[in-house]
């Protein structure tokens, strides 16, 4: 199995690295205004922007952790089923039956039991 690209990651951090420096220009910039309508300007576009700069490189990093954590998953499942297999041909082996596998009759499911209403 493949090892996922870490693209996501590498755009993630950068996006996180924008938005703080969007962040802290907005904020620097909007410190050097002598009124407050001059600041606000620098507020929406600097810090509304970094934001979302910061929403959208969270989003990218929690990609990354996510295909990771699935392929890590896949691995640990093959494996276990891999382990199982062995032990159900040691199980076969060891009961005298051929190492091919039976096909097992299913299993009759349960019956409900009916609820009565209670008066």
């Amino acid at each position: 199995m493949e090892r996922p690209s870490r693209l996501p990651m590498v755009i993630g951090i950068v996006l996180l690295v924008c938005g703080w420096a969007a962040i802290f220009v907005a904020w620097y910039q909007a410190g050097h205004q002598d009124l407050e309508t001059g600041q606000i300007p620098y507020v929406i576009s600097g810090g509304f922007g970094g934001l979302g700069l910061l929403l959208m490189g969270m989003v990218f990093v929690l990609i990354d952790v996510v295909r990771r954590s699935e392929v890590k998953l896949r691995r640990s499942t093959e494996r276990l089923h891999e382990r199982m297999e062995q032990v159900s041909d040691a199980f076969l082996i060891g009961s005298g039956q051929d190492s091919e596998r039976t096909v097992a009759a299913p299993a009759r499911p349960m019956r409900r039991r009916r609820r009565v209403p209670r008066e």
